[in-house]
Formats: C-alpha cells, sequence, structure tokens
C-alpha cells in the first residue's frame, strides 16, 4: 500500500462542490488551495466586517476572481471561518430596504421590516405559506436599514387601527407612503 503525504494546506474534500479559494487536486479526495483566491476571500471578509453587504462583496469576488461565488456561499464562508454569528454578521450590513410585504390571507394588513436583500426576505416566508403568496408591495433603500424600520415603525403605530410586531392594520398605499417620507 502505498502512501501519499497530504501538504498541510490541502483540505479533504467533504462534497462535490469545490470550495472557493481551492481547486481539485491530484490527490484523490483533496482540494488544493489557490492563493490568489484565498487572498481575495480574506479581502471580502475584511469588507464584510467594514458593513458592505455580502451581495455587494460576492458579486466583487466574482469579478476579482473571475469565478461565481454566491452571496449565501459567502455568508457560509464568513460565519465558519471566522465565527461570527448570523445575527452578528446581518448587524454588520447597515444599508439595506425597509420594505412593505402583504399576504391576501390578511386583508388590509401590512408588515413592515428590513432586509438586506426584501426578496430573499420574502422567499423565507413563502415556505409558511401553503399558497406562496408573500408578496413585497414597496421597498426603498437606506444607508441605515435599523434606524429606518424603527422611524418606520413609530410613524405606522401612529397611523394604524391595530399593529402586532412588525404588522400593521392599514392601507398598503398609506404604508408606503410614510416609508417614502422617510429622510434620513
Amino acid at each position: 500500500m502505498t502512501h501519499t503525504k497530504i501538504p498541510v494546506d490541502y483540505i479533504k474534500r467533504k462534497t462535490s462542490t469545490i470550495n472557493f479559494g481551492y481547486k481539485l487536486s491530484n490527490i484523490e479526495g483533496y482540494l488544493e488551495p489557490i492563493p490568489s483566491e484565498l487572498k481575495l476571500l480574506k479581502q471580502a471578509e475584511s469588507k464584510i466586517n467594514k458593513g458592505v453587504s455580502t451581495r455587494k462583496v460576492s458579486k466583487w469576488l466574482s469579478k476579482k476572481a473571475n469565478r461565481y461565488l454566491s452571496h449565501a456561499g459567502l455568508w457560509k464562508h464568513i460565519i465558519k471561518k471566522t465565527n461570527i454569528e448570523f445575527s452578528e454578521l446581518c448587524d454588520k450590513q447597515v444599508e439595506g430596504y425597509v420594505y412593505v410585504m402583504t399576504n391576501p390571507a390578511w386583508e388590509g394588513w401590512v408588515k413592515v421590516g428590513m432586509a438586506v436583500d426584501p426578496l430573499d426576505r420574502c422567499s423565507s416566508f413563502q415556505t409558511s405559506s401553503p399558497y406562496r403568496d408573500y408578496e413585497i408591495y414597496y421597498s426603498k433603500k437606506f444607508k441605515n436599514k435599523s434606524q429606518s424600520e424603527t422611524i418606520a415603525h413609530d410613524l405606522l403605530r401612529q397611523e394604524s387601527t391595530e399593529f402586532r410586531k412588525e404588522w400593521f392594520k392599514l392601507p398598503k398605499t398609506k404604508a408606503v407612503k410614510i416609508i417614502k417620507g422617510i429622510k434620513i
């Protein structure tokens, strides 16, 4: 039986996917590092730690490396490599949207929330609806999504006939008008 010495910087291949920063090696079952991609990943981590959205960083990274990495793949990498909690990573992404979401099952109610990507956020709600009928009715981008959402919620509570956390009973057009009026 022949034993192969595995270089210390190689990683064991665990799935059919080849990790960003690595390529197939000549040693079966192992991936060989691509130093230039690993360097770009470090730069990407730094950008995200400064609050740049993973979507923007994944686009930048994919262009620089000439190899695609989705924002979700970048999320997984950052969380795994840096031990940053998901919620902590979300908090670092200051820029984002305040959105108005609707569902015909709750006539007259709107959900107003914040997200880096409202369509992704809406998709996460679809799993709880057999009809997949949640809809982003409106969204507006802000430099500080959390601060903008807080202002929106304060204004919406004053205008709605009823509210429960992020859900408000008022016409969706009124919710949109309130959010459009936020200037920060």
